[in-house]
This record gives structure tokens, sequence and C-alpha cells, in this order.
């Protein structure tokens, strides 16, 4: 079972993340997976879809972890993207304040907000620049 604690520091390259929770990738097109490495036992997933028709953003969806902090979750998402994504958009539901947390302290900014028109759920549209034209000061 890997470790469950939190990202050391932001300098932390994915394979060092992966290698401190004993995880390998195992994913395809438009579903990341992460496993145990010694068991199989599947412990990150979340699947992705491009931008219709614009280059370099991707949308992720249907986060699911088990076994290691959100954060981790969450880094290793943005992580796994290479330089010719430009951003991420993420879309949340009313329901899950722990993925909205996790977001918010992981630098995502929301975008906008608006109402599910078949539910009635209040969504919130989240995105980060992986690569910013300006750097924060």
């Amino acid at each position: 079972m890997p470790p469950k604690a939190a990202v050391k520091s932001k300098k932390e390259t994915l394979n060092q993340i992966l290698k401190r929770l004993n995880l390998v990738e195992d994913g395809y097109y438009d579903k990341q997976q992460y496993r145990n490495d010694d068991d199989g036992t599947e412990y990150l997933s979340f699947e992705t879809e491009e931008f219709p028709g614009c280059c370099g953003i991707v949308v992720v969806y249907e986060l699911e972890w088990e076994d290691i902090s959100i954060k981790d979750a969450v880094t290793i998402m943005e992580l796994s993207f290479d330089r010719s994504t430009g951003s991420l958009m993420y879309v949340t539901s009313n329901r899950q304040g722990e993925i909205e947390k996790a977001l918010k302290n992981a630098e995502w900014i929301v975008a906008d907000r608006c109402k599910n028109p078949n539910t009635g759920s209040l969504l919130t549209i989240w995105t980060k620049a992986l690569n910013p034209l300006r750097k924060k000061k």
C-alpha cells in the first residue's frame, strides 16, 4: 500500500511522486490510471478530452483516488500533461467540496459558475494555466 504522505515540494517531479507512492502509470488515450507497482491496485484515475476546436486546452473529469492524498492526486493530474498542453479545465458540482478545496490550494482559478439545466446542481468551472504567459510575483 502506498504511503499517504502529501506532496513535499512543488519541485517534485511526476516520476519522484510516483516513486514515493510506489505507483506506475497504466493509462491509454483518454484515461490516465496509476496503480500500485506491487499488487496492481488502482489508486488514481482521471479521464481527459481535448477542448473541441482549440489547441492546448484539456478538459479533465472523473477524478477518482484511493489511499493517497487529494493533494497528491491533483499534483499528479497536473504533472501528467506535457508542455504542449496550455491549460486544464475541471468542472465540479456543489457536492465535491474536497476536490474544490484541493484545486484552490493548487492555485486553480474559478473561471465561471453555472447551473446544470438537467439536475439543477451548481457547477464550478476551474482552470489552471500550465504554461502561463506571465510569472506570478
